[in-house]
């Protein structure tokens, strides 16, 4: 077995048979974390997720779902958009939250796509005041 398939199974990422776990699903659908260094990039990703209040289980489950999220580079995209959310308004104590509920968007090019609606939104509310 993979270093990465044994470290996330060991997280709680549940295999479907303990003799042999089988994490078919998400080899299947992203099938390059097979090849990723558990100390340099799947488990940092998981550590930072963690610190911001993500219980691990919950983490575990949203891998099976969607294991493309290991593929998010956690200096280049996640740290930033943590960030942004922050500078956006969302409290630290909520980030765990909306990322359980949008898993997805530590992947975007959020502060582009933030930039431009914070823009609109400031226009809308000088315009009207």
């Amino acid at each position: 077995m993979s270093t990465s398939v044994a470290y996330l199974v060991c997280i709680g990422v549940n295999p479907r048979d303990i003799e042999s776990p089988d994490i078919g699903p998400m080899v299947t659908q992203y099938p390059y974390f097979l090849g990723m260094r558990v100390g340099t990039m799947i488990k940092p990703l998981v550590d930072y997720l963690v610190s911001l209040g993500l219980p691990i289980k919950i983490l575990a489950r949203m891998l099976e779902k969607r294991a493309y999220i290991i593929g998010y580079d956690l200096e280049e995209t996640v740290k930033p958009n943590v960030d942004c959310l922050v500078s956006f308004g969302i409290r630290r104590e909520l980030l765990a939250l909306v990322i359980a509920q949008y898993l997805t968007i530590l992947g975007l090019p959020l502060k582009a796509k933030m930039s431009s609606q914070q823009y609109f939104f400031n226009k809308q509310i000088l315009k009207r005041v």
